[in-house]
């Protein structure tokens, strides 16, 4: 039996064998050009001369309805994901790499629905693929990564860049059962994190836009101007930004062959152009965090194309970034083909989302090692900034007590404050402070959570003169202050 597995992205469809050798990726493009459907690709490369003829949300918005003008009568978004797939499997399917396949995992992204999911291995059947087993893109990608130094209960995010949004996935290491007597961990999908607008196509819409900036303000060239030059400069732009990985400044060309004009392209040029999109990466990866913990950070290959963004990530306390490769996900269903494999013959032949799987290191990744993970039973850090004595809200200062001190929507007769404006996310009794051994303390009782400077708490969390308490989306800020008593700084009682 030759297994092959394929990861369904919409950034790009990629094989990969037992080998691991690995197809290049299909973007998830189609073009309906004149009576003719054409994807990945070659509608790729064709999408900015008829833009009204071309999708790149079918894979995302998968469904049945009919997609409407100007498509022909009744196409939905399944017929598109269907030809898609079909072209794809022809490219690699029953010969793929030299040998006969009759056994096909599929990597899927946990943003799917049930009846996306569902909608998904129909259209692999009814294209002839052998599927024999379905798994989270982020748990299978999570098997292939270096592991040594981490424990029982280390918390991984999974960061994804798709067509039109960014997708986190928080994972789990979980100690096997005992039963199993087995070495390593497993990986657990936890919850998934979704921001609608912030992906590919919008940052490379902005990218676009500033190079065509920078073409009028040097050459008054502008690509945007005609079909066929803004067709260029997309085709173009995953070369620039490669080398902008590495490289400060490039040299860009565009324009007719015999009238190409030139600008500098810098890589702090596609930074700033990219930066209010790599901000929502960040709060993602903030909103998961707790104060005090390390987490590590896994890049898929679409995430870690975008230059500075790594470096942004990496940047903040107590993570860790651990880059995966093209196909990471394809190549864990392969390790883990055996866990995978889930066709119940007595249910007809249904499948199972697998979303957890063993994890043991290979002798190769141990020198690589992950961040060791705060114990949960240790108790946080001490700050090591000037001790808080008040919480100021709307320019009145409340002191810090032994007694706890309440916010939240309905506090009643309890000691506290109760918050008004934009109140979304924000519990009845959302959080309290108080002074526990002599340095004060922020304990969360809400559903959605407190921040502490952007980071989500644990159940408590010990705070300093400085820190800002965010309570609910976009909030209400509570800043910690400490209050200088005149007669100590002067020396008198």
């Amino acid at each position: 039996m030759t297994t092959l597995a394929l990861e369904i992205h919409d950034t790009g469809i990629v094989a990969v064998d037992e080998a691991g050798a690995a197809s290049d990726a299909s973007p998830g493009y189609a073009l309906y050009d004149g009576g003719t459907l054409i994807t990945g690709e070659a509608a790729w490369r064709r999408a900015r001369e008829k833009p009204r003829w071309v999708h790149h949300r079918f894979w995302q918005d998968l469904g049945d309805e009919p997609l409407g003008r100007p498509f022909p009568r009744g196409l939905s978004a399944a017929d598109l994901a269907h030809a898609h797939l079909s072209e794809v499997w022809t490219a690699v399917g029953r010969a793929a790499f030299g040998q006969s396949t009759d056994d096909v995992l599929l990597a899927v992204p946990g943003s799917l629905s049930a009846h996306q999911l569902a909608l998904t291995l129909g259209i692999a059947r009814s294209v002839d693929i052998p599927v024999s087993g379905l798994v989270d893109a982020a748990v299978a990608a999570t098997t292939v990564t270096p592991a040594a130094g981490a424990a029982a209960g280390h918390r991984l995010l999974h960061l994804d860049l798709q067509q039109h949004r960014i997708l986190l996935t928080e994972l789990e290491l979980a100690a096997p059962p005992p039963a199993l007597d087995a070495i390593g961990f497993t990986v657990v999908r936890r919850r998934l994190e979704l921001a609608e607008g912030y992906g590919l196509i919008a940052i490379q819409d902005a990218w676009a836009r500033k190079i065509a900036e920078l073409f009028v303000h040097a050459t008054r060239f502008d690509p945007l101007h005609s079909a066929a030059t803004e067709q260029a400069l997309y085709l173009r732009l995953p070369g620039w930004l490669e080398e902008l990985r590495s490289e400060e400044i490039l040299e860009a060309r565009l324009g007719p062959e015999d009238d190409e004009r030139a600008v500098e392209l810098t890589r702090p040029d596609v930074i700033a152009a990219a930066d209010p999109f790599y901000e929502h990466f960040l709060n993602l990866i903030l909103s998961l965090k707790r104060a005090g913990d390390n987490l590590t950070v896994l890049l898929t290959d679409a995430t870690c194309r975008l230059p500075g963004l790594e470096s942004r990530i990496s940047g903040l306390r107590g993570v860790t970034t651990v880059r995966l490769g093209a196909g990471a996900a394809a190549r864990g269903a392969i390790r883990a083909r055996h866990e995978i494999r889930s066709v119940d013959e007595s249910e007809g032949g249904s499948l199972h989302l697998i979303t957890r799987l063993s994890f043991e290191p290979e002798p190769e990744h141990e020198a690589a090692a992950m961040p060791a993970p705060r114990i949960e039973e240790e108790a946080p850090p001490e700050p090591e900034g000037p001790v808080p004595t008040h919480l100021l809200h709307d320019g009145l200062a409340y002191p810090i007590t032994d007694e706890p001190f309440r916010l939240g929507l309905a506090i009643g007769e309890a000691r506290g404050l109760n918050l008004t404006g934009q109140t979304a996310g924000i519990s009845r009794v959302h959080c309290s402070v108080a002074r526990t051994g002599g340095r004060p303390v922020v304990e969360d009782s809400s559903t959605y959570g407190s921040f502490l400077n952007g980071e989500r708490i644990g159940q408590r969390a010990p705070l300093q003169a400085g820190d800002r308490l965010r309570l609910g989306t976009p909030g209400i800020e509570v800043l910690l202050i400490a209050v200088q008593d005149d007669g100590a700084a002067d020396g008198t009682a």
